[in-house]
């Protein structure tokens, strides 16, 4: 149903321009802890084994709750393996375990911007920061969209911001 995807990674530079070619099979990775949690995947921090046991997150899919947008999810996944721009999590490669599907990503050490703003910035970012975020996040969509992809950005919560004026 899946085929493997092999990916490069930011190492490249490091390996003298050579692609780097993650593990393609469970055993090579040791699952330390659950890190984020979706409707139909967990994310986890794991040890790449043949790496030196190098820090990585590992999305796993539940296709039998993916089930109808199993499209989708393939999209995403070869689609996560083809991009490359700083500000995009790349994905190193993706393949099956079970009834699952595994995207094995860089490990962001920081965590989400959500979990950076509510554990070091309880009271919200400087307007510098908030500008710098912005300008990077502008970039990614700008990147994607000269890729022919499209990411679906929502906008909430215009009551405060509807109040100032």
């Amino acid at each position: 149903m899946y085929s493997s995807m092999a990916a490069t990674n930011e190492a490249e530079e490091a390996a003298g321009g050579k692609r780097v070619q993650y593990p393609l099979d469970s055993s090579s990775y040791k699952l330390l802890n659950e890190i984020g949690e979706g409707v139909s995947a967990v994310v986890y921090k794991a040890l790449c084994i043949p790496m030196n046991s190098a820090a990585v997150a590992i999305k796993s899919i539940d296709l039998d709750r993916s089930r109808p947008d199993l499209d989708d999810v393939r999209r995403e996944a070869k689609t996560l393996s083809l991009l490359s721009h700083p500000n995009i999590l790349k994905a190193h490669c993706s393949f099956t375990v079970d009834r699952r599907l595994w995207v094995v990503m860089p490990f962001m050490a920081a965590g989400s911007l959500q979990s950076i703003i509510s554990h070091s910035h309880p009271n919200g970012l400087t307007e510098p920061c908030i500008a710098v975020v912005l300008r990077d996040t502008l970039n990614a969509l700008s990147y994607l969209h000269g890729q022919g992809h499209l990411h679906r950005v929502k906008l909430a919560d215009f009551g405060v911001s509807a109040s100032i004026y």
